[in-house]
């Protein structure tokens, strides 16, 4: 409703970055992170939206590929225990900037603009 509303690229880059400070403050407070997560996932269905315009013959692979990068995002929890905290903020604000990045060069302003 959102990205309908003020626009694709504007909501993805928006709540990408607002995501940010909920994720490191709610590190031991979990409604703060929840608030995090939730403002992070709003732009899943800005990407499946973008890959599976793109696979017209086949939408499902783009689900599919959605679901293997949420695997790969968080794989490395299991494998790899950083104890640090602000090795854990520095690799969240680091992983986010670039998602927003990425997400800001696939987006295209005229697919978004009403």
């Amino acid at each position: 409703m959102l990205a309908d509303a003020y626009g694709v690229k504007k909501i993805a880059i928006l709540s990408s970055l607002l995501a940010v400070p909920f994720l490191c403050l709610g590190d031991n407070i979990m409604f703060v992170s929840l608030i995090g997560v939730m403002l992070f996932s709003m732009t899943m269905s800005i990407t499946l939206a973008c890959i599976t315009s793109v696979l017209k013959k086949s939408p499902g692979l783009g689900f599919g590929f959605t679901t293997v990068g949420l695997f790969l995002g968080t794989a490395p929890v299991f494998y790899f225990k950083v104890v640090e905290f602000n090795v854990q903020v520095l690799l969240i604000i680091t992983m986010t900037v670039l998602c927003t990045f990425i997400l800001s060069q696939i987006l295209k302003k005229d697919e978004v603009e009403k």
